[in-house]
């Protein structure tokens, strides 16, 4: 555990239950919208760089869209 969290975990713990009950229920919704939030930067440039294929230099959306339906 950190120091920073140690130090935390003591400041919480001093104060009143009812205080104590409103920052439970804060880190709990910090901890749910975190969960929610969506991939991270890092994982998403993790998945691509071991992402397999290669693209082709010069190929616009507009051509890989007519490729994908079928056009070309």
């Amino acid at each position: 555990m950190t120091r920073e969290t140690q130090e935390l975990l003591r400041t919480v713990e001093q104060l009143p239950e009812a205080r104590r009950a409103e920052v439970v229920d804060f880190a709990r919704f910090l901890l749910e919208r975190d969960r929610n939030a969506g991939p991270t930067r890092q994982a998403v440039d993790k998945w691509l760089d071991s992402a397999e294929g290669a693209g082709i230099a010069g190929v616009t959306t507009d051509q890989v869209m007519q490729l994908t339906r079928g056009e070309a």
